[in-house]
C-alpha cells in the first residue's frame, strides 16, 4: 500500500497478551492481525505502562508488513487507558471516575508522546453519539 491511495485508519485493541490491530483504507479492511506476546515476557513487566515499548514495536512492525508508515494515517483508533476495565459505551463521568483518573494522573503524563506528536500541537478526542460518528460527512463537519 501506498500513501495517498485513501486515508489510513489503524485500530488497536490491546489485551492482557495479545495486541489486536486492523488497518482501514476508508471503510475496507485492508489487514488484521492479533500479535501474541508470550505470558511470560508479559509478566515481566511491573505495570501495563512499562508495556508500551513492545507493544509499540510490534505495532510498528506491522504496519511496515503493510507498507504503511506511521506519516499516512488519519487516525489511529485505541481501546484501553488507565480506568479499570469498563462494559462499552459512552459514561457521564462521576467522581469515582475522576478520582481513579487523579490517582494516575503522573504515570500517564510521564508516558512518551507517539512519534510524530508535538507537545502542545494535538487534541484528544471522543465523539459517542451515533448521529455524529456514523456518517462519514457529519463526522468531517465536526472535526474538520
Amino acid at each position: 500500500m501506498k500513501a495517498g491511495q485513501g486515508e489510513f485508519i489503524l485500530v488497536i485493541n490491546p489485551g492482557s497478551t495479545s495486541t489486536k490491530v486492523a488497518l482501514f483504507e476508508g471503510e475496507t479492511e485492508r489487514a488484521k492481525e492479533s500479535i501474541e506476546h508470550p505470558s511470560d515476557l508479559i509478566a515481566g513487566f511491573n505495570h501495563i505502562y512499562d508495556q508500551l515499548p513492545l507493544r509499540t514495536m510490534a505495532v510498528r512492525s506491522f504496519l511496515g508488513r503493510q507498507g504503511v508508515d506511521l506519516s499516512d494515517l488519519s487516525c489511529i483508533m485505541a481501546r484501553g487507558g488507565i480506568l479499570p476495565p469498563l462494559r462499552s459505551g459512552a459514561y457521564l463521568v462521576n467522581e469515582a471516575m475522576i478520582d481513579t483518573l487523579l490517582r494516575h494522573v503522573e504515570q500517564a503524563r510521564a508516558l512518551p508522546l507517539p512519534p510524530g506528536l508535538e507537545e502542545n500541537r494535538y487534541a484528544v478526542l471522543t465523539l459517542h453519539r451515533p448521529a455524529n460518528v456514523d456518517h462519514r460527512d457529519t463526522l468531517t463537519a465536526i472535526v474538520g
